[in-house]
Formats: C-alpha cells, structure tokens, sequence
C-alpha cells in the first residue's frame, strides 16, 4: 500500500470517528432536553444501519461526563425519551462514574413517571452506587421510595421462588449460580408457604448433591419449619439422614493464619543459616531472630507470594528441605532442620499452600476492605489443627506407598513394616483430631459468652456516648444563642451527602487564563460532575504577602452540618490512615504541602548559618525544629492523603530555598521531601501513624529528618514529637504536641534535648517547651524555654537555675502570661480544655535572648482553616509557576481544589474517585508484575544515621515530565 493510501484511510477513519461523535453528541443532548423527534429519526437511521451509533455511549463533556442518554432523560424526566431509547437497547442498569443508575437518577429527582416505565422495564432495583445507596435510599419523595420497596419485594420473592423450584428440580448448576450472583441473589434461609427451607426440599426431594452444597454454603441443617419440623423429618433414606447429619463448614478467618517460626535458608556460599520466618497476609518476611520479627525492625528480606511454586527435591522425598520459586523466578531454598523433620515440614508446607491461594487470590481480587475484623481461634487450637493436617498428609503418603509395596513380589515382610508404621501414624492423627474437637466445643462456648458481653457493652457504651453528645450539642446551641462567640465549626449533625443542584453550578464563574496555564487547568478531569469546573486560575484577590496570597477563595463551611460521632464511633483502635474519611475532616492542602510549613521560619537557619559558635548554631536550629510545628496551632483539620507519585515543589529563591516532595509509598504511606538552599539543605522522609483513642486522635510522625549546613560541614538530625488532638466527639476541639525532642550536631557532638510539655489540670504546662544544649562533655550551656506555639527564649544555664531557684522559694520578680492571639480566660471553655491560654513564657530572666517569635496571624484566619499566611498561599497557581510545575504536583488535585472552593460534594466525588484511580492503577501494574519506584526519590542508606532512608535524586530540577504518571 502506498503512502498516499494509507493517509486517504487514515483520513476516512477520522472523519468516520468525527460522525460517530457528532451523532453521539446529538443523542445527549436531545435526552437532556427531552426531544423526542430528534432521538426517534436517530433510531430509524440506526436501524436501517445508515449510521453507526451506540445507543449506550457516554457523555465526553463538563456537563455530560460519564452520563448515557439513558441517565440525562431520566434525570430531567422525559417519560417518552425513556420509552424510546429502552425500546432501542439502551442499557437499564448502565452506571454512571458515580455508580448511578437511571433509575438512581430518576428516584433521586423524583420523577415517579419515569420510575415506573424504569421498573416495567425490569431495572434492577439492587444496583449501590458509589455512597452506597440504593435506588430507594436515593428517593426524593415517600410515593416512589415505597413504589422501589414494592418492586424489591416482588422480585425477591421471585428470585426466593426460582431458588426454590431449582432445589425441588435438583438443578444444581442453576442454584449455585443464583447462589454466586452479587446482585439479585436470593436470600439462602428463605421459607416457602409452610415454612420449609431450602433443605427441607431438598430433602423431601431426595437431592443429595444439592443437600451438600446447601450445607457447605452454611445453611443450617436444624432449621425448623412451622410445624417445628427439621430437614432430617423429611429425609426417605439413611443417606440423606446421614448427610443432614453433618454441621455446615463455616470458616474461622478472612485471612490466611499467621505462621511463624524458624527455618534453615540456604545461601550460596554459606549454606544453610537459620532465620525466624513469618507468613502473614500472602507475604513471607525473614528476620535474624523472633525479637526483630515482633518490632518489625532489620527484616532481612519479603516477598509476596503469589504465583509462588512449592518444589520438593527430588533426590530425597523424606528430607526436611523444600524450594520455593517466586513468581519472577528466583528460588529460595529452606529446612526444618532437625527433629520431626517431615511433619514440620507438612505443617509449614500446608501454611505456604494456604498464604499463597491468599495472596493470588488478593492480587487478582483487589483487598479486602479493611474494616473487616478477622476472628482468630486461639493458638493452641491452631498448632492442634497443623499438626493433625500434617499428620493426615503423610498417612496418605504412606497409604500409596503400602499400595505399592503389596504389588511387588516378595514384598510381605516389607508390606506388615508399612502396615504396622501406618497403624502407628493413624492412630496419633485420631488422638490429635480428638483434641481438636474438644477444643472446638470448648472455645465455642466460650466465644458465644464472650460475644454476647461484648455485644451489650457495645451497645451501652454507644447508647452513652450518643446521648452525651446530643445533650453537649444542645447545650452549645442554647449557649450560642445567648452569647454568640466565634465558632469552631466542629460540633456536627449528619454526613449525607446530596449532588449539587444543576441551578446553582451553572452560574459557577469562569476566569480567563492564557497558554500553558490555561492547558494545565483544562487537563484537569472532574468525573460526572454537572457544572463549569472548578476555577483554577489565578486568585483575584488583591492583598498579597511576601508568601503570595492572603485568604482563600471562600471561607471555610460550616461543619455544623455533619456528624462526627456517626462516622468515628466505627473507628476506635483502628488505623486512621486506612479509613476513608469525609471531606469535610480535611482542610485544602495536601500532606506534603504540610510538610513545605516546616520552612515558614526559614530564616531561623539563615542565623544558624552566620553564627561561628557551635552552641549559637544548634541554639538557631533549636528553634528552627520547633517553629516547624507552630503552625498547627488551632489546625484541627486532616490533610489530603497524598496519592502514590503526587509530587509538590515550592521554588522561592526570594525566600531563599525550593522543596520537593513526593509521596513515594502507599502501604505504609511514606513522603519524603528534599530542601535546597546556598547555605544548607534539609531532607527526610516521613510516616505518619495516626489512631483514634475513643476521645482523642494521636498522630506519631515517624521518620529522621536531616539538616547540612554546607558551609561549616556540620550535619544535625532530629524527629518531630507527637501531636494529639483532643475532644473529637464532645467539647472543643484543641491541640497538643508532647514528647522529648534530640537535636544532635554529629561532627561536634552538641546535643540540644527540648522536653514538649504535656497539657495538666488548669493548663499547666499547656504548649510548653523546656530544654537545655549539651556540650560533647554533656554539660549544660544554654537553657532554652518558651511556647511551641509562639516563642522560644535562650539564656545561660547559670542565670536559669539560678532564676527557678528563686523562683520556686517565692523570691522572683512577678511574672504575667501574656494571652497568645487575644484569647480570652473568661471561662468561655470546655472543661476538657486547659483554662490557662498559650501565653509568651517569659520570664524576663536577666540576659535572656528571644530566638524566635511567631508571626500573629490574621484576624481572619479561622475563617480559612486557621491557616497562616504562608499556609495560604501554599496552593495557589500563579501565572509564574503554572508552567513550571509537575503535572503530578498537589495545587492539581481537583479534590483539594473544589474543596477550597467550598464546594463539599463535588470535592467527596472527587476524592473518591482518584482513590479508586490509584487502586485500578495497582491492580494493573500487579498484573504486569511491575513494581511502582518513584520517580525523584530513591531508597537507599542515610550517610549520617547508617539507616535506610529516601535519598533525593537531584533530577526534578531539569524539568522533565516525560515519565510523571497521570494521577489525576
């Protein structure tokens, strides 16, 4: 084919693909406004096959995304259009990116018409969207949720009478499909007229296959009918007698049981060392001994095992080695040394057997939600149950080896040895089996008392604290009504969540941008979202600070309106990191621009940096780790989890720095961020650990970070101390950091320790910081005190001593807090909130020195998230930095961005979506057997701490956006 051919047909298929689109555009939009003729001569031309159109395909466009013709004419209610596309193909239970039905659209705006024609039509009326409704929970009046609720009636029934009448039929591929459905599946304990479940049919039938399936599904065998019958009184024959004799296999955990112990690991010149080895979740970790194994430190290797082999050697069936081969083909051999050499080998190879169905099975599948509690029997039950499939395993073995030696001539001596040895065997695997079964009646009685306890103090305790709140919020309304106050916005009421109306999006104003930034604004997607998108353009507010902008586009909303205790009583104990969290908990900045707030005080380091002492230096730095926390006074919201590649830069040589940071893992969630200066450079990696602790959520920001000073060759590295907020369900919210803090020079060997008070009765010690600097002798020089929330203050150790020790014998000079921001001691506070306000802590000691001192932030700043000026304007796009920023980098996350616009729904929409984006996007690269490696950061050992730590690659710089993912 000639050139000249190839691009007339390329031309061909374009303008074929341009028609396409014109016709499916024409579709749309005549759904949405309900033209009726349009969509009919459509149809005719589709059937006479004079044009090539899917009557299913979905809306490419702002107002349209996702959406089928289907969904736009039941929306706005066009019982005709609704008619007709039905009758043309259009699919009923199609979704939209939000898991919408028509029929979800339809009960949700109240078109009862279209409903009903939706019903007729057999939609299924099942179908859960992405908030988890279904249709009738969307329903906006009573008359269509009871319509819904009448039709799901109608067809459970029939589904129940279809399950039904196959068990009569002993059609048992048709019940095991029903049974296998994940939607439309009958209820497996439904009753007929009399009372007779699906196994008292069965039974009345003779369906024996159909009986053993019913009862490994879990179907009870002593259900009762009405006539307070059991399936075994309608049994015809001992068989099935016996069948429904047994009890139905239930299983005792969602997951795999975890493994541990040691094993033998054969090494290429070395041989066989030994390792304490642990199988948990589908993964196999190996550490030197059991203590690293409980901590979790020094693991010296992992790997997931799917796709894993087993291979037995075959010189030696009976020996205690076996191999495994992962699944990109590298071979691990291990030994269960000596001793009973092939039933721990049995025990861990059932084990193996068991993690590696786990975790194929996992990477397949996707995960199983992680609110989902595993029931563990305890441990002695399964070593008893190991050691008996181990056993049952070699009695098998050596059943096929008896077989054998009966066949080969003059094998009876050989043939009563085997016997005798597999008497032997039988015997130990009935006493062990015996066991288990005791300890089977046992623990079950046991876990049932347990259960019920629990259930009833579950039920007191939640019961309590639902009152508690509802009156605590009563009694804030009645004392607001009285004395109105500036609020929190954290006392809330109910988390529904409701699409925003058409009317108000569409008035959304749009501002101009120009070239590339334009193009960066434009790529950003906003997934079945009915309105302009979001503005991204530059910030039309005219006050600046030398940071940027000075407010955010709307004040903040007004939490009020959403329940805390609804969604945190569900969490107790549980890793905030892996719940899903409403919006409205988040403020509208991403975690790694929370970590850029560590460089609000910058100028602490440029006076590091001049000073000639040591002792001054670590004195600046001092402060410096301490200011780096001050921001997140009165800062009571979560930041966005960053998604895995999300990257941030905040280039400011007029500030005299530029950071990078990446999110670099997901599982666990790890940020490291690299800070560049002419004077220094600042790195580290951080892994936040939060937990809800019933009335407060702690935050443990694991993680070393590292500052050089490049001019005196100096390196100090410390950790940020824990942060606590209390109060979360009842009371004011409020906010402490407390732990010690070591700051260490490791080429002096100057050490400062800062001690982070905690909060006492009355406010004593609230937002304190007291700490001294060491020389390398350890002596005291210098004492540092002050308020992490506004001031640090340094003095010689001798005057400071000497200060409290007048002090404490009531000689010193009188000494007044001064209040922090203007806070008021009126009393106007919860009881669980210290009374005492953050005040400067200066004590006025001769020769003392302020180091540093907070700048006040604005009046307004509570309207905006409490945030500080340097906060604010951290996710601005400027026409400066809209061209130079990675398409990975957070000011692009359009969750962040439509929930500083106030905009809550479509920021929840949002958020959902991209999480489900980073989910589909590691299942795919799973399937490839691919591993995600960052692309500005790398994992390798810290020079300074000798620890494995995220190293900066120095490659952002060049700008190249070749290889960033689309995450957004």
């Amino acid at each position: 084919m000639s050139d000249h051919d190839i691009f007339k047909s390329a031309s061909e298929s374009s303008e074929e693909e341009e028609v396409k689109v014109s016709d499916c555009e024409r579709l749309l939009t005549a759904a949405r406004n309900g033209e009726f003729d349009v969509i009919r001569d459509l149809t005719t031309l589709l059937k006479r096959g004079e044009i090539n159109l899917d009557v299913n395909c979905k809306g490419d466009q702002k107002f349209n995304r996702g959406w089928t013709s289907l969904h736009l004419a039941a929306y706005f209610g066009h019982k005709d259009v609704v008619k007709i596309l039905l009758e043309n193909g259009a699919g009923i239970d199609v979704t939209n990116p939000n898991g919408d039905t028509a029929l979800h659209k339809a009960a949700y705006t109240g078109r009862l018409e279209v409903v009903r024609v939706l019903l007729d039509a057999g939609a299924d009326v099942t179908m859960i969207n992405s908030e988890g409704q279904t249709p009738r929970l969307c329903a906006k009046t009573r008359e269509i949720s009871d319509l819904i609720l009448a039709a799901e009636a109608h067809d459970n029934k029939e589904r129940e009478e279809q399950f039904l009448s196959s068990v009569r039929d002993g059609q048992l591929e048709d019940v095991q499909e029903l049974l296998q459905k994940k939607s439309k599946r009958p209820n497996l304990n439904c009753r007929d007229a009399f009372g007779n479940s699906a196994l008292h049919i069965a039974a009345q039938a003779n369906q024996k296959e159909i009986a053993v399936f019913l009862i490994q599904s879990g179907l009870a065998p002593d259900v009762k009918n009405k006539k307070d019958q059991t399936p075994i009184d309608f049994a015809r024959n001992n068989e099935m007698k016996q069948i429904l004799g047994v009890r139905p296999v239930k299983e005792f955990t969602l997951h795999p049981h975890r493994c541990e112990g040691t094993l033998f690991k054969k090494s290429r010149f070395l041989g066989f060392k030994p390792v304490f080895v642990v199988l948990e979740r589908g993964v196999l970790s190996y550490f030197r001994n059991r203590g690293d194994a409980s901590t979790g430190a020094r693991r010296k290797g992992m790997r997931y095992l799917d796709g894993t082999i087993i291979m037995l050697p075959k010189k030696s069936e009976n020996s205690a080695e076996f191999v495994l081969k992962y699944s990109d083909d590298i071979q691990h051999t291990f030994s269960t040394g000596e001793g009973e050499q092939e039933i721990e080998r049995q025990k861990w190879l059932n084990a193996l057997k068991d993690h590696i169905t786990y975790s194929t099975h996992y990477m397949h599948q996707g995960v199983t939600g992680s609110d989902e509690e595993e029931i563990l029997p305890l441990g002695s039950l399964q070593d008893t149950l190991k050691t008996a499939q181990a056993q049952q395993k070699l009695l098998e073995k050596e059943m096929a080896s008896l077989s054998s030696t009966v066949t080969v001539p003059g094998g009876s001596q050989l043939a009563v040895q085997q016997t005798q040895k597999i008497s032997q065997m039988a015997h130990e695997m009935c006493v062990t089996f015996g066991q288990c079964l005791t300890l089977f009646k046992q623990q079950d009685e046991v876990r049932a008392l347990q259960l019920k306890e629990e259930m009833e103090k579950s039920r007191v305790l939640q019961e309590a604290l639902h009152a508690l709140a509802t009156e605590h919020h009563e009694l804030e309304q009645s004392i607001a009504v009285r004395k109105p106050s500036t609020q929190r916005y954290y006392d809330t009421d109910e988390d529904e969540f409701y699409d925003c109306d058409e009317e108000n999006l569409e008035n959304t104003e749009e501002f101009p941008v120009h070239g590339t930034f334009k193009e960066d604004v434009e790529c950003m997607s906003y997934q079945s979202i009915k309105c302009e998108s979001p503005d991204l353009s530059i910030q039309s507010v005219t006050e600046k600070s030398k940071y940027g902008r000075t407010k955010l586009p709307v004040p903040m909303f007004d939490r009020n309106d959403f329940s805390v205790w609804t969604i945190l009583k569900q969490c107790i104990g549980k890793e905030l990191s892996k719940i899903t969290m409403p919006v409205v908990f988040n403020e509208p900045i991403s975690f790694l621009q929370r970590i850029t707030e560590y460089m609000e005080y910058s100028e602490l380091l440029e006076n590091a940096c001049l000073c000639n002492d040591p002792v001054d230096r670590l004195k600046y730095i001092s402060a410096f780790a301490a200011s780096a926390i001050s921001s997140n006074f009165e800062r009571l919201g979560k930041p966005f989890n960053p998604l895995l590649g999300e990257t941030f830069e905040f280039n400011r040589p007029d500030l005299g720095f530029k950071v990078v940071s990446e999110q670099v893992s997901h599982h666990p969630p790890v940020s490291a961020f690299h800070v560049e200066s002419p004077n220094y450079k600042f790195h580290g990696s951080i892994h936040p650990k939060l937990k809800f602790w019933g009335k407060s959520v702690e935050v443990n920001p694991r993680g070393i970070l590292t500052l050089e000073l490049t001019k005196h060759g100096e390196t100090y590295t410390w950790t940020n101390v824990n942060c606590c907020v209390h109060n979360v369900i009842v009371g004011k919210l409020w906010v402490e950091h407390y732990g010690v803090q070591e700051i260490v020079n490791h080429k002096t060997k100057h050490k400062a320790v800062l001690n982070y008070k905690q909060g006492g009765w009355f406010g004593k010690d609230l937002h304190k910081i007291e700490g001294c600097i060491y020389t390398p002798d350890k002596k005291k020089v210098k004492a540092l005190y002050g308020s992490w929330a506004k001031e640090l203050f340094a003095v010689d150790v001798g005057d400071y001593e000497e200060f409290m020790k007048d002090f404490n014998s009531g000689t010193s000079p009188s000494h007044h807090a001064k209040p922090l921001n203007g806070a008021s001691s009126d009393g106007d506070v919860s009881d669980d909130i210290p009374v005492k306000s953050p005040s400067t802590y200066d004590l006025q000691i001769p020769g003392q020195e302020v180091i540093w001192t907070g700048v006040p932030r604005p009046e307004y700043s509570q309207e905006y998230f409490s945030f500080t000026l340097f906060t604010m304007a951290l996710n601005e796009i400027t026409q400066e930095n809209a061209s130079q920023i990675s398409p990975t980098d957070s000011r692009l996350r359009p969750d962040i961005r439509l929930l500083e616009q106030g905009q809550i729904d479509l920021a929840s929409a949002e958020k959902n979506r991209l999480e489900e984006k980073q989910r589909a996007a590691r299942k795919e690269r799973k399937k490839r057997k691919e591993e995600w490696s960052p692309l500005w950061f790398s994992y390798g050992t810290n020079q300074i701490t000798g620890k494995e730590d995220w190293l900066f690659k120095g490659e952002y710089w060049k700008k190249d956006w070749s290889k960033c993912p689309d995450i957004f």
